[in-house]
């Protein structure tokens, strides 16, 4: 009996050790596929600048999808940044899949991805070094400007989440809020089935949502009780807002999970 547990203890410690080279492996990587099947979500995003005219909220109010053809770019502003790590995510432009790469600034000197992606979603700095400068994450193709992490700050804030395929996406809260008296905000939680509508955002969606807040400071929360599904297995969810007056400011966050999808909605 002893050598038999003996054994057995040989045999658990010598698959553990497989599974850690294997974990150490994956590690190593620098573009990994992101999405579990059954995984929580949430983002916040913050706009200055909500005008009259219906807009997508983002805190820089200058943003610019992906062309869908092309590599990530990332530089700072600053020499010294040489240490800083960001976390890009963003729909892959060859498998269609929900990526991860992790990309390493090398100050002024411009820096590429090893994937190629056909949207951007967010970006992190994750490596715990602050940057000393503005950080630009751009497209390769004409090196046009995607979003800023500016000084002080650690990630890029877009009101957006992409669902990849093979996944069903569900909201269970949101909240919208107003930072300034200037004008009635309506905010719009939009669902997209087809996340290649992210560069003509104009058509092909459906309304979740609305939260309308009057011309005053302060902010309201819609529970989705069942949590409300997002049907689309390759689409995007994001929050659009317009003000009742020019230069409006306002917030939202939105929560919620993925799960795998049945078979025959991919």
């Amino acid at each position: 009996m002893r050598r038999f547990i003996m054994s057995a203890l040989v045999a658990v410690t010598a698959i553990g050790v497989l599974f850690s080279l294997g974990d150490a492996q994956q590690g190593d990587k620098k573009s990994i596929v992101t999405t579990s099947p059954n995984a929580s979500w949430y983002f916040f995003s913050f706009d200055a600048d909500i005008d009259t005219a219906l807009e997508f909220v983002d805190e820089l109010d200058s943003f610019v999808q992906m062309d869908g053809t092309d590599k990530i770019e990332i530089v700072s502003a600053q020499a010294a940044d040489t240490k800083q790590r960001l976390r890009i995510t963003g729909i892959s432009k060859f498998d269609s899949t929900l990526r991860t790469e992790y990309m390493r600034t090398n100050g002024t000197t411009v820096v590429t991805s090893v994937d190629s992606f056909y949207a951007f979603e967010h970006a992190v700095i994750d490596s715990g070094v602050d940057a000393t400068g503005a950080i630009t994450i751009r497209n390769a193709n004409g090196d046009a400007t995607i979003a800023t992490i500016t000084i002080g700050q650690t990630q890029t804030y877009e009101a957006q989440k992409f669902f990849m395929r093979g996944s069903s996406g569900y909201v269970t809260q949101w909240t919208a809020g107003v930072t300034s008296t200037t004008g009635t905000v309506k905010f719009e939680l939009r669902a997209y089935p087809d996340y290649t509508d992210v560069r003509d955002m104009g058509d092909g969606y459906a309304v979740v949502d609305v939260i309308m807040l009057p011309a005053a400071l302060g902010g309201e929360t819609h529970v989705f009780n069942p949590p409300r599904l997002i049907d689309s297995a390759y689409g995007f969810l994001t929050v659009f807002a317009i003000g009742g007056a020019n230069n409006s400011d306002g917030y939202v966050s939105v929560e919620g999970y993925t799960r795998s999808a049945p078979r025959d909605q991919y």
